[in-house]
């Protein structure tokens, strides 16, 4: 690691190197500071706090002019992070704290007229709203406030970073990297009686179920839903599975005037009297989703255990006794979390539902004696391949799809930006492809990746969404494969490792190749096949 700082960072570098952190080398905050920083550089911490403060001390210093202050202040931090997010690099960034001199000095329950604690908000504000869509900048939470306690190292060192304050911001980057290998879920299935309402619907009908926010145990559910409804625009799936007669218990769901749900919000449902954990592994086949990949929501003892015994590897989030806990807990727990957004995640829900639609259609063409290559041809597909660069956008998409890629997957291999920008910045062969039809868009669905040894082409990573399997996807991204190959004159080796999950990408891969290996000749005439397929196929390579 790299520290970039505009003050003394003895102590820090001290803390750091205990918690098991190298640091390679010390960088003085200052004009063109980047090119002091080697290019092949994996993280990066800005220390930022000096440069402010030191602003508030000067006599021509003015509350009303922030936009002009930020601007001309900020340039060299603007110039310096242009220049690094050109690198790959991965760069942590703790928000300026309030300072225990330049702050609000009197009361603590208003703000001043010329307030510094509120200033130092609006220039974090400022750098979060420029900044937070890189992917590859990370904000830390910070020391927030100053205390007085660091006043003795603070004048003999002109620096912030006591071992407490550098604790701080060292604990904070460690647990950023323990969340990156948490696995994420995919699909919540929850029940409806005492779980998404306070009462069990067949014996206290529609008007006796709780979940109205006028009620103290309806409030507590109304929570509930809201809380599930967000999780929803993060990018998971909700489905429902209960016991009950099902026109009853899905007119509470979805017309009761305080239930938040609309039909619009539930990917799959079973209201029925089976086994639920019947019902759970028909609405994940059905949704082409592992019950690895899936939390299931119950109050039920029993039937948490039903399907724990019988449907192994799901993840269960019981609801807890004392009811008042319940959106605390639900909002907390590790099963529910997915890390950073983007467009595809808050369109999740309406890309599986728009995915039932082309099921439905390719049902009517079987049924009218069709085939697959007329359902295909129907469905006016398009896919634009693009190349991955240091710099792509979309770099956060692109790692999510390889943390929760398991059936096609060539490898298994899970990415960070950290990792991800190492494979760029090697010159690794790197492209993304985005699908969209006439019934909607897919998003980017698929990466592939390759390197060149100076004789043969290998394959090293390979992943398809399984949302698109089946539609001459999984051929027509190896175009890109295939033509750098013919450039070569090389032979194109895949680099399969089996995961135990990865089943349909091995059965993909032994149905193309010979062993995993495919010959100059053979790869001539797969491209000549492929691009016969009927999908639009949009190069931007």
């Amino acid at each position: 690691m790299i520290i970039i700082s505009d003050s003394n960072t003895y102590l820090f570098e001290k803390i750091a190197k205990k918690s098991g952190i190298e640091i390679n080398q010390v960088v003085s905050l200052a004009p063109e500071c980047e090119k002091n920083i080697p290019k092949n550089c994996k993280e990066i911490i800005i220390l930022l706090s000096e440069l402010i403060y030191k602003k508030f001390k000067l006599k021509n210093f003015e509350f009303d002019n922030f936009d002009n202050f930020f601007e001309n202040e900020f340039k060299t931090i603007n110039d310096l992070l242009s220049n690094l997010l050109r690198n790959g690099s991965v760069i942590y960034f703790p928000i300026i704290p309030k300072h225990f001199i330049y702050s609000d000095k009197y009361f603590s329950f208003f703000y001043e007229k010329h307030s510094y604690d509120n200033y130092l908000e609006n220039i974090n504000q400022k750098l979060y709203e420029k900044y937070n869509h890189f992917s590859n900048i990370i904000f830390l939470k910070g020391i927030v406030k100053l205390s007085p306690d660091i006043s003795k190292i603070y004048y003999r060192f002109s620096s912030i970073y006591d071992e407490k304050n550098s604790i701080k911001i060292i604990s904070q980057y460690l647990a950023y990297k323990e969340s990156l290998k948490i696995k994420k879920k995919k699909l919540i299935i929850f029940d409806l009686d005492n779980t998404i309402w306070k009462g069990i619907i067949g014996d206290d009908s529609i008007n006796g179920v709780r979940m109205d926010l006028s009620d103290p145990i309806g409030a507590v559910f109304n929570n509930v839903q809201n809380i599930l409804l967000k999780y929803k625009e993060n990018g998971f799936l909700l489905a429902v599975c209960s016991k009950n007669d099902q026109e009853l218990a899905l007119k509470c769901l979805f017309d009761h005037p305080a239930s938040l749900f609309s039909r619009d919000d539930i990917v799959s449902y079973r209201v029925n009297w089976n086994a639920k954990s019947q019902n759970i592994k028909e609405i994940c086949k059905e949704l082409n989703i592992s019950v690895l990949d899936t939390v299931f929501v119950d109050d039920s003892d029993y039937e948490c255990d039903e399907v724990r015994e019988n449907c192994e590897g799901i993840s269960i989030f019981k609801v807890p006794k004392n009811i008042y806990n319940y959106p605390f807990e639900l909002s907390n727990n590790s099963f529910f979390y997915l890390g950073s957004l983007n467009k595809e995640d808050k369109r999740r829900t309406d890309m599986y539902k728009d995915n039932q639609k082309r099921k439905d259609i390719y049902n009517e063409v079987i049924k009218e004696k069709g085939t697959k290559e007329k359902w295909i041809k129907s469905l006016e597909i398009k896919l634009s391949i693009n190349k991955i660069t240091p710099n792509s956008s979309n770099k956060d998409r692109i790692i999510q799809l390889f943390n929760r890629t398991n059936q096609f997957n060539l490898t298994g291999n899970k990415f960070n930006t950290l990792l991800l920008n190492e494979k760029l910045i090697e010159d690794n062969l790197y492209f993304y492809g985005s699908v969209s039809d006439r019934i909607g868009s897919e998003g980017l669905i698929s990466v592939i990746g390759c390197k060149y040894d100076g004789k043969n082409l290998l394959v090293e990573n390979y992943i398809l969404s399984c949302r698109v399997f089946g539609r001459y996807i999984e051929e027509l991204m190896l175009l890109p494969i295939f033509d750098y190959a013919i450039s070569k004159k090389s032979d194109i080796y895949f680099e399969f490792v089996d995961t135990g999950r990865n089943k349909v990408s091995k059965e993909f891969i032994s149905k193309l190749t010979n062993n995993n290996h495919l010959s100059l000749k053979n790869i001539v005439k797969l491209q000549t096949k492929f691009s016969k397929l009927p999908v639009e196929v949009i190069n931007n390579y």
